[in-house]
């Protein structure tokens, strides 16, 4: 009768968990669509398929919670107690409950995706966070200078 296979010992330390758990690059897929950008992201479901059978190889784990309008987000290695610095990200523009229910999936999966260097793809340099300068053309505010102004800093007035 074959051996049955043996289990592998999680790492003893907080350090070697952390090491085991980037050993290997964890993708997550992008199985969403986001309707106004029309582009692909990775929901909190693929974060956490990426990322659960690492973690729990490397003997960690995710601990979230909310507290003083941020998600806070700590890997912890229940053998030793110890427990990772947190990532915190801001829940910010909630002024009602569905878009803070919104904020709090987007903080949950952004914590999650930094914590456990998840790959989710292409890095735009955030340049996906702002307009391009094509879809601010036309939209010039009050406060900000027109294209053809020169700004003119207060120790070039001197």
């Amino acid at each position: 009768m074959p051996d049955a296979p043996k289990e592998t010992a999680a790492p003893a330390t907080l350090a070697a968990a952390l090491l085991q758990l980037q050993a290997a690059p964890i993708n997550a897929t992008k199985s969403a669509t986001n309707p106004h950008y029309r582009s692909k992201y990775a929901t909190i479901e693929d974060c956490w398929t990426a990322a659960r059978a690492p973690l729990l190889a490397a003997g960690l784990v995710v601990r979230q919670h909310l507290a003083d309008g941020q998600c806070i987000t700590r890997l912890e290695h229940p053998a030793t107690g110890e427990s990772s610095d947190p990532v915190i990200i801001p829940i910010i523009g909630a002024n009602d409950m569905q878009k803070l229910g919104s904020a709090i999936t987007y903080a949950r999966r952004y914590g999650l995706v930094t914590a456990c260097n998840i790959l989710t793809g292409e890095d735009d340099d955030g340049n996906a966070a702002i307009a391009s300068p094509e879809s601010r053309e036309g939209r010039v505010t009050a406060d900000a200078p027109k294209p053809t102004e020169r700004i003119i800093t207060a120790k070039q007035r001197r």
